[in-house]
């Protein structure tokens, strides 16, 4: 079973029997990802700024898919802003593109970053 460890996050997490995700920041105890439990986890993004790791969680077709990034500045772009949806007391979303490096055979051979995806690293709050 899958397991998202105990830390301080910033993020959501979208349960299936809700309307709307849950947001969190707070620490959050260790959390077992049961693909058989219901209700169960549809989505959610996690950021933990003390050790700069994103976690994202999808379940597809019966199965969880927990993918953890360490987040540093020679992989990752400056952190881009998104309008959320449906998140309650968030005004922005917090987004990084992730880049890696591929051999390329038009530069012969020689390494190129090429992008792998944006990753998740907080949000901002609503001023109330």
């Amino acid at each position: 079973m899958k397991t998202i460890k105990k830390a301080k996050y910033q993020g959501w997490l979208w349960h299936s029997d809700r309307t709307k995700p849950e947001v969190i920041d707070h620490v959050m105890e260790e959390l077992s990802l049961d693909p058989n439990a219901n209700p169960y986890i549809i989505e959610g993004q996690l950021w933990d700024e003390d050790e700069h790791r994103s976690v994202s969680v999808k379940f597809v077709d019966g199965e969880y898919l927990l993918n953890e990034f360490i987040v540093n500045d020679e992989e990752c772009d400056q952190a881009q802003e998104f309008v959320p949806h449906r998140l309650p007391g968030v005004a922005s979303v917090l987004m990084r593109q992730r880049w890696v490096q591929e051999n390329d055979p038009n530069c012969c051979g020689m390494p190129i970053w090429v992008p792998a995806g944006k990753v998740f690293v907080g949000f901002n709050k609503k001023n109330q």
